[in-house]
């Protein structure tokens, strides 16, 4: 396979469609997996403070 063949400009460019596809797909699962994340209610996430406190006192 000559050097030519290998670096003309359709196959960089279909290349490239993938690179950015393959991000847009990385960047797709993340936001997914961010979005989805179980997250504790919001009442015990501002108490969890609170109940620090109040355990590292008691010792």
């Amino acid at each position: 396979m000559a050097l030519e063949e290998r670096t003309s400009p359709k196959k960089i460019i279909r290349w490239l469609w993938i690179a950015l596809l393959v991000v847009l797909l990385g960047a797709l699962d993340w936001g997914i997996q961010w979005a989805t994340y179980t997250r504790p209610p919001l009442d015990e996430a501002l108490a969890a403070p609170d109940l620090l406190d109040r355990i590292s006192k008691n010792k």
